[in-house]
């Protein structure tokens, strides 16, 4: 395994655990202050967020197995990434709002947590 890979394992791991984390929050945050329907919400909209890392995550592991070097299978799976996780990001909001009828506000505050965490991934986790 390449340097390079190594780096960007440990990285999407780091990005797994600080939006596990933020999601926790953000829905105890929710839960305490509107009740359980809010923190529902919102620990659904930050999972929309840790979906997306997971995908991410399963296809960087499937590009070191399946594409090694090879740009052009690469560049295909890196394409199929990003589709799949837009389709994903697409269908669950279509399920947490038209669905489910979960509250936006929630939703929207736990997605947007979620994706803050990256941020906290990639400067307040370093080793």
């Amino acid at each position: 395994m390449s340097y390079s890979a190594q780096v960007t394992r440990g990285f999407l791991k780091r990005m797994s655990l600080a939006q596990s984390l933020t999601l926790f929050i953000c829905a105890l945050v929710f839960f305490i202050t509107d009740g359980l329907g809010q923190g529902m919400a919102a620990a659904f909209g930050g999972a929309i967020a840790l979906a997306n890392t997971l995908v991410l995550r399963w296809n960087f592991e499937r590009a070191e197995q399946i594409a090694g070097n090879s740009a052009g299978e690469n560049m295909r799976l890196l394409y199929r990434t990003a589709a799949q996780r837009l389709l994903l990001t697409i269908g669950l909001f279509t399920l947490a709002l038209g669905g489910l009828k979960l509250e936006p506000l929630p939703v929207l505050v736990g997605f947007l947590a979620g994706l803050a965490a990256v941020l906290i991934a990639r400067f307040g986790f370093r080793k």
